[in-house]
Order: C-alpha cells, then structure tokens, then sequence
C-alpha cells in the first residue's frame, strides 16, 4: 500500500504536469497554423515582389483607401472607365466580403460583375470532407433592398439558369454559413443551361479542383468569375456612351449577360506569377414576341483568350498592382489549358 507521503509526493507531480499536458496538444496545432501562415506569408512576399509601386494618382476621390482580401491577388480588380457608373455618378458596384469569397454586384444588372476566390489544397481537403448541403436561394440582406431583384430567372421559360460563381461545393470547405452565403443572389449569374450545368464551364471548375489537387501541381489558386455586358457583333460603343440601354432584361431586371469568364491565377514552383482566362459566350437576342432567344453553337471550342480581351469587355483591371512588365507577358497570351 502506497505510504500517505508517498501518495502526496506523486499527487503533486501530477498537479504540476497538468498545464504541461494541457498545453501539449495546443502547441503542436498551433505550430501547424504558424507553418501554414508561413506558406502563406511566403506568397505574399512572392506577390509583392511583383507588385507595381502603389502611388497616390493610383486612389480615385471615390476610394481613397485600398480593400485588402486573401482572395485577391495584386489588389482588389479595379474599374478602368465609367460605363458602370449609375447617373447620379457614383460607382454603381457594391462589394461585399464574405469568409470564402468576395463579390461586387453590379447594380445596374443586378448580377455580380465579378467574384474572388482564393483556393488553396487545404480547403480543398476540408471541401472534401464537408457534407453535401441544400441549395436554398435568397436575395443578398447585406444590400439594400432596391437591389433585390428576386430569385428566379425563370429557367424554364428563359433557358438560363442560376451559375454559381464561386463554386458551391467549394463554399462547403467554410462550413454552412459560407455555403448559405454561396447560394445569394450577389453570388450567381443568368448563365444558359447549357453552359453552366454539365457545360464548359462547370468542366472548367471540375479542372480547377484537379489542378490543385494533384500533388505535382501549385498549392494556391486566385479565381476571379464573373459576367460579361458587350456583344461583340453589336458593340455598345465608347464607354462614356454605354448606358447598356440594349441588355436583354428578365423577370425582375436581371440583365442576361453576352458572355461569362473565369480567370485563374497561381504562382509556378519557380516563383513566378502566371494565369489564364476562359470565356464562354451566351449570344441571344429577343424576338418580336419580346421571348429570350439564344443562338448558342452546339460546339464550342475556342474559350481560352488573353486576360486582356476580358478586361476590354469588361471595364475592369483584374490585377491592378502587377508591375507592367509582367502583366505585358500575363495578361497576353491565350496558351490554352493550365
């Protein structure tokens, strides 16, 4: 029988060891979080090294201040002209910050003009692990409700359907917050049934998941998606003439776009930046009836163009911060799949 000294003796040590065993456990999670915010500081060095210098012509008197978000790379896109700008002047685009993505919506189309999303392998892995959950569209509570434009773009009757921008079964990798968040109206696009169910660019964003997940490959993608108001065959003319009087409205206003885009930036193992840009065109019209008429090839099979072309269609700088010299090689080339 263990003497009472003895019993106190070894009674004590325990006592002594708790905070020990305690903080064990702690200590190797936290060292994981401080190696894996060490990976990321490390692509921030690699993006800044690339970064243009910032200087004060580069801040309009409508933002002088600079919105900073993981899920952009080289700055939050920037608008180039004032084709989106509403008549009493202002911007017209509400930028909302949610855990797994940031939008601005459009608020003359009611749609959003782009959406940021930063990827990495280990929300790849929690996404992977995530349940599948609900697709329960709302409108955005977060902007005002003069945007609100409702929920439906009337598939069956249109032929369009609601596109996730920033992937649904990648806001699972968040929790259900962010994938309730993924499913408002700020994070979808009047996309054709065609394209967006098992269309070009859902396989787009099945490439995506493949291509971070794939051990050779980078570990970290920049994601931009978003829509498209210029119709090559007819064009709208100089920006400062652009009302977009012309836009094909649905249902509630919804204004159908001409085309979508994906962009998709990484860092290669040698430290350089690099990216691609897809664009899936949607050309419609409507008839004398007033009816949604799209005029898609069964076959599409040119989607890769330069950063630019986007850029030019859209009125926005997608890397605003990228030295000019490699945004000159980036944003140019049209090299096909990554």
């Amino acid at each position: 029988m263990m003497s009472r000294t003895r019993f106190l003796a070894v009674l004590l040590l325990l006592v002594l060891m708790a905070p020990l065993l305690t903080i064990a456990a702690p200590e190797t999670s936290y060292q994981l979080e401080r190696a894996q915010l060490r990976q990321e500081l490390q692509y921030a060095e690699d993006a800044a090294a690339l970064e243009a210098p910032l200087t004060a012509g580069q801040h309009s008197a409508d933002a002088p201040y600079e919105l900073r978000s993981r899920h952009f790379i080289f700055g939050m896109p920037r608008l180039v002209d004032d084709r989106h700008r509403t008549d009493t002047g202002a911007p017209g685009i509400s930028v909302v910050v949610r855990e797994g993505f940031v939008a601005a919506h459009f608020e003359e189309m009611q749609v959003p003009l782009w959406v940021c999303q930063r990827w990495t392998r280990s929300d790849m892995e929690r996404m992977s692990a995530a349940d599948s959950l609900d697709r329960d569209w709302f409108d955005d509570p977060d902007l005002p409700a003069g945007l609100h434009a409702g929920t439906s773009y009337q598939g069956s009757k249109t032929g369009l359907d609601r596109g996730h921008l920033a992937k649904h079964a990648m806001n699972r990798a968040w929790g259900v917050d962010s994938s309730i968040y993924g499913c408002l109206m700020s994070n979808c696009a009047p996309q054709h049934l065609s394209i967006n169910r098992s269309g070009a660019f859902r396989q787009l964003e099945d490439a995506v998941e493949g291509f971070i997940g794939l051990p050779e490959q980078v570990e970290m993608l920049w994601i931009i998606s978003g829509t498209v108001y210029d119709d090559p065959s007819t064009p709208l003319g100089p920006a400062s003439e652009n009302d977009f009087a012309r836009v094909a409205r649905i249902t509630s206003g919804f204004g159908v776009p001409h085309a979508t885009y994906k962009i998709v930036g990484w860092f290669t193992p040698g430290g350089s930046f690099d990216a691609r840009a897809y664009l899936f065109e949607q050309p419609h019209y409507l008839n004398e009836a007033g009816k949604l008429i799209f005029d898609i090839p069964d076959e599409q099979t040119t989607f890769c163009v330069p950063v630019r072309t986007i850029e030019a269609r859209t009125g926005v700088d997608f890397f605003p911060r990228l030295k000019a010299e490699v945004a000159d090689v980036v944003e140019t080339n049209a090299l096909g799949a990554f």
